[in-house]
């Protein structure tokens, strides 16, 4: 009859449609942003089994014959669905336009300085960023676990960045900042029966020191590395039980103090401007 010729001839190459095939494309992330968005075609009516033709700028991309497509680029795109041979078993989707994202600029700040002691931190802070991203800090390149606020307190030394992270892939990573250990617990200078703790080393202001003892020290002095005295103080001048070493150049020196007339140290202290 003539119900049964149009549903045989579907699968001659008249193919006439019981029902016009309907194509269309979405898109699950509009906007590319340096990572993959997907486009999925979908077409329903005629015979089911369909096949796909993608198409870039109405240009066929060969080899994409999938149901989904992977987007990389800013372009307009559309599929073509067939359910057999013939004009009336295949149909063109609309043209889909990806856009590119703009992503956040996010940077870094530290509230204080970045030459820190064992045992310190500094705290890194970020830029805001867009509601829908959100945070991660990293350091040498690798995520910190549970960091994802707007401040870090830094307590290692490092190269420290964070990302701005929007669901789907898109990431904005921001300007780098070094934190460096300068100092640990301080030297230990021994002699006898009095001990001096001089810190921080290297030092870039002031040295402070104590000691060990119910003496106290009578002269405090600082050479270069051929001998010659660059700072000299009396016990009575000193504040603080410190020393500024701000005026002098970078490099190594040794620091001798004496007590009671006994020099009882002789070690590198390192200076960096």
């Amino acid at each position: 009859n003539a119900a049964n010729a149009v549903y045989i001839n579907q699968f001659n190459n008249n193919c006439q449609a019981i029902t016009p095939i309907v194509a269309s494309v979405v898109v699950d992330n509009n906007e590319i942003c340096g990572c993959d968005g997907q486009a999925t075609a979908s077409g329903t009516g005629s015979i089911p089994g369909y096949t796909y033709e993608w198409y870039r700028n109405n240009t066929l991309i060969p080899g994409e014959v999938n149901s989904y497509l992977y987007v990389r680029d800013v372009q307009k795109y559309k599929v073509i669905v067939r359910s057999g041979p013939g004009a009336a078993c295949q149909r063109a989707s609309g043209l889909i336009e990806t856009t590119a994202e703009t992503l956040p600029i996010v940077n870094i700040s530290a509230l204080g300085s970045t030459s820190i002691c064992q045992g310190d931190s500094v705290q890194l802070a970020a830029s805001p960023i867009p509601f829908d991203y959100t945070y991660q800090w990293r350091r040498f390149g690798v995520n910190i676990p549970n960091e994802t606020g707007a401040t870090l307190w830094a307590r290692q030394s490092g190269n420290y960045r964070i990302q701005a992270l929007k669901q789907g892939g898109c990431i904005s990573t921001s300007n780098s900042i070094t934190v460096n250990i300068v100092c640990r617990n301080g030297i230990v200078l021994d002699e006898g029966f009095k001990s001096v703790r001089v810190y921080p080393n290297p030092a870039s202001q002031k040295i402070h020191f104590e000691w060990i003892g119910t003496a106290s020290p009578e002269t405090v002095t600082m050479l270069d590395l051929q001998g010659n005295i660059v700072l000299s103080f009396s016990y009575n001048s000193l504040v603080d039980n410190q020393i500024d070493v701000s005026d002098l150049p970078s490099g190594n020196y040794g620091m001798r103090i004496v007590f009671d007339d006994k020099t009882i140290a002789k070690r590198l202290i390192t200076v960096l401007q």
